[in-house]
């Protein structure tokens, strides 16, 4: 539902997610909204620090005295000045990726104040209760902070269809879902679920289909199948069964990791055997996943085999390493799969 039609007069330069978390800026960007990366798209936040951080022009923002590492997860650190979590940039450690990830952030803040100096909406997937409080309790401040820059600039809220309303004074919208989304389609299409909202952007924000860049149309292809196996679709059976030879002995799965197992549950559940999973991280090799061995590519002695690779992202590498070794395998990605279901597209 749009709750206040009267913000429809100019056209938006720029699109921003100010979070809460990684749906809002994935969302915008399978639509073509993003038109680059932005300091709040891929950690999960509170609104009242994103906006004490603008507030403050990211003066002390991912500073290093504020940043800890999560209990129990080392690939994961919290800013405990501001709130932030972030899950996604550590891959080393802390300490040795430092300098990496505040690059990166005060990169995208200093671009970020650049293009709010333009008309810009701003998008907000409202967290909670709380925060819904939080705003109907600090409209003026609120707007103080996003159009300090461009007196134009608006910020949209999202809610959740169970939450209460905002005053009518504010641009909001409800998506037609119950909870936000963990899982990559579903954040993905998460403005899919409110059509009110999704026009109201087409018609108001600057549109470009070279923001839909291919890693984020490849991601939205192979969640795509990854949701529909999950949902034992007979379709994506029908598809390995037409492209491999001699399916059941040769078939291989490349990525011990939790795709690969919700695949082989689903192929079980069609009677499809699997020989064995292959993955390159040595650390895994000599280890079972749903019953099968987990082996390196190196142990593969059969030429003509199957191989249906469960990652998302790296797959090109992974392809490029079997047909060094193994030039008749037959190889299929997720992204393969959904082309093959939608040869139009």
């Amino acid at each position: 539902m749009f709750f206040n039609h009267t913000y429809n007069t100019i056209t938006y330069e720029n699109c921003v997610s100010l979070g809460w978390f990684c749906g809002t800026a994935s969302s915008m960007a399978l639509h073509g909204f993003r038109a680059c990366s932005g300091p709040f798209d891929w950690f999960f936040s509170d609104l009242p620090s994103v906006l004490k951080i603008i507030e403050k022009n990211f003066e002390d923002f991912m500073i290093k005295e504020n940043l800890v590492v999560s209990p129990n997860k080392p690939h994961e650190f919290t800013d405990r000045k501001y709130g932030f979590r972030c899950p996604h940039d550590i891959k080393n450690n802390l300490t040795q990726d430092y300098s990496r990830i505040y690059e990166k952030y005060h990169r995208r803040a200093s671009n970020f104040m650049n293009k709010i100096t333009l008309p810009t909406c701003f998008i907000r997937a409202v967290r909670n209760e709380e925060e819904i409080t939080y705003i109907r309790e600090n409209i003026d401040y609120i707007y103080s902070v996003i159009r300090r820059a461009n007196s134009k600039n608006q910020i949209i809220f999202l809610l959740l269809e169970n939450m209460n309303s905002l005053p009518h004074n504010l641009l909001s919208f409800r998506l037609n879902i119950n909870t936000y989304a963990t899982k990559t389609y579903e954040m993905l299409t998460m403005f899919d679920s409110s059509p009110d909202f999704l026009n109201w952007c087409k018609s108001n924000i600057k549109y470009s289909p070279s923001y839909i860049n291919a890693k984020i149309l490849n991601d939205y292809k192979a969640s795509y199948i990854f949701h529909k196996i999950e949902q034992n679709d007979n379709r994506i059976v029908t598809i390995l069964n037409d492209c491999y030879f001699d399916i059941n002995p040769r078939l291989y799965l490349w990525g011990a990791g939790f795709t690969c197992s919700f695949i082989l549950e689903y192929l079980n559940n069609h009677q499809i055997k699997v020989n064995s999973i292959i993955d390159n991280d040595v650390s895994k090799h000599g280890m079972f996943l749903n019953g099968l061995p987990i082996i390196s590519f190196s142990e593969i002695t059969d030429q003509n085999i199957n191989i249906l690779i469960t990652t998302i992202s790296g797959t090109d590498n992974i392809i490029n390493q079997i047909k060094k070794i193994c030039p008749a395998a037959v190889i299929l990605t997720l992204v393969d799969l959904y082309n093959i279901l939608f040869p139009s597209e």
